[in-house]
């Protein structure tokens, strides 16, 4: 039997911050598969709330990529709409470095673990929208 283990990456979402359990949607994949596949699968939640895809890319390399695995989830997102075009937050991010940072750790992404998945932000409503529409 191979054992293999499974990282993940991003915000409080991923975290589970705001589950009244405490546990998320990771802590549910981990019960989930635990169940199915005992003593198979280690876990490891390196999601923070309030990253942003920046501190995604530094705990990226800090944490996941050396720790290393089979499974790697990044999910975050959130963060960086929420702080997209206010300008008087020194925290928020052009759709430019979003976007390359996104594509600086999928390169390297992809070469440190065999299995990565990107679970994205889910829809929303243009006119909601922090910016005017356009690609993150």
């Amino acid at each position: 039997m191979t054992y293999r283990t499974l990282r993940v990456l991003g915000d409080s979402n991923t975290q589970g911050y705001w589950d009244e359990e405490a546990y998320g949607w990771f802590g549910r994949l981990k019960s989930k598969v635990l169940t199915d596949f005992p003593y198979q699968y280690g876990f490891h939640n390196c999601a923070h709330a309030g990253d942003t895809i920046i501190d995604v890319y530094h705990r990226y390399f800090s944490e996941a990529m050396q720790r290393g695995g089979h499974y790697l989830i990044i999910s975050c997102g959130t963060n960086d709409l929420l702080r997209r075009g206010d300008q008087d937050n020194n925290t928020a991010l052009s759709s430019e470095l979003s976007y390359e940072t996104w594509n600086n750790i999928l390169c390297q992404a992809k070469k440190d673990f065999p299995n990565l998945f990107v679970l994205g932000v889910g829809g929303a409503l243009e006119d909601c929208l922090p910016f005017n529409g356009g690609t993150p």
